[in-house]
């Protein structure tokens, strides 16, 4: 039979492990998409957004008025953006402005994991048939680096990240998934 301070001592060893291990996972950095979920339970009417989209949209409303009104003094200058820019459309300067308001003041809508998006991202590139080990284990570098990116700053900038991740490594996307071919990474 054990004695109580055998028994007490075998407590306290699992107590400790137990606090030692809330501790560690404590100290493991938050991932963004953890952090967006906080930032979105904490505004859940997401009011940074909302004041940048408000701002953007009347900055677009001001630059479209001196496009088309004749009389404003940057009439002239503002026409010619809203023409070789835009192409004259109201929409697309709508949205460049709310993306350039959103950018200045740092304000976007909550961005929430999406595993299914990662998945055939991923799958979009993966090597197919008989595969040599050295293009698998590119493969399994190309998943790392895009998971660590995803961990750090989410999706936005995907396309960009992939394009010259292609760039830099040749790497292709698999031609025999027709239905990926269409494909295409966030903004």
């Amino acid at each position: 039979m054990q004695s109580l301070s055998s028994v007490m001592g075998n407590v306290t060893a699992k107590i400790k492990t137990a606090e030692v291990a809330k501790a560690e996972s404590e100290k493991k950095e938050k991932t963004f998409h953890q952090k967006e979920l906080a930032r979105k339970d904490a505004d859940p009417n997401n009011s940074n957004f909302k004041g940048a989209r408000a701002l953007g949209l009347a900055r677009a409303k001001d630059f479209l008025t001196a496009a088309v009104s004749p009389h404003r003094p940057d009439h002239e200058d503002a026409f010619k953006i809203f023409k070789e820019k835009y192409d004259m459309n109201a929409g697309a300067v709508d949205e460049d402005f709310v993306d350039h308001a959103c950018a200045e003041l740092e304000a976007y809508p909550p961005e929430i994991a999406d595993p299914a998006y990662e998945a055939t991202l991923m799958r979009k590139y993966k090597p197919q048939g008989d595969v040599e080990p050295a293009k698998q284990k590119f493969y399994e570098n190309f998943c790392d680096a895009l998971r660590q990116k995803w961990n750090r700053v989410g999706y936005r900038g995907d396309r960009d990240f992939v394009q010259a991740y292609s760039d830099k490594y040749n790497l292709k996307p698999n031609e025999r998934l027709q239905e990926l071919i269409d494909f295409q990474p966030k903004k």
